[in-house]
């Protein structure tokens, strides 16, 4: 907006407005980038909460083969609620950074929002496991 129109230099009248369209694009594009960084660190970080809980998710699949075994899956089974609460923070900070990024209105792929909703059904889907 500080770039007028035209500029009158005495003799000749100067067009601004080629210039003042190629600064507006680059301002977009540099937007534009910021919000795709944005998204993918958010996406990486989904993606570690996701590998945290799958290895949770590992350890409730496997089946214990002697008495030792059954012990220790249910001393294992006693932690997960503290890790799961200690994971909580970092999804909620995910679920926010996801929501800000709509409140840009930023067109997320179809990866993008299945790890949005993939991480919010995350402490769930392995209390589902543990109950079952």
């Amino acid at each position: 907006q500080s770039i007028p129109h035209q500029a009158n230099l005495g003799i000749c009248l100067v067009s601004c407005e080629a210039i003042r369209r190629e600064l507006s694009d680059k301002h977009t594009l540099i937007a534009t980038r910021e919000l795709e960084t944005y998204c993918r660190i958010t996406r990486e970080r989904c993606l570690s909460i996701e590998r945290d809980f799958n290895s949770i998710r590992v350890t409730l699949q496997r089946t214990p083969e002697t008495i030792e075994g059954l012990v220790e899956m249910r001393e294992h089974l006693a932690t997960i609620p503290k890790v799961v609460a200690d994971q909580t923070p970092a999804i909620e900070e995910a679920l926010s950074q996801f929501a800000l990024l709509d409140s840009f209105g930023y067109r997320f792929t179809k990866d993008d929002f299945g790890a949005r909703w993939d991480t919010f059904a995350l402490p769930k889907s392995i209390g589902d496991q543990v109950a079952s």
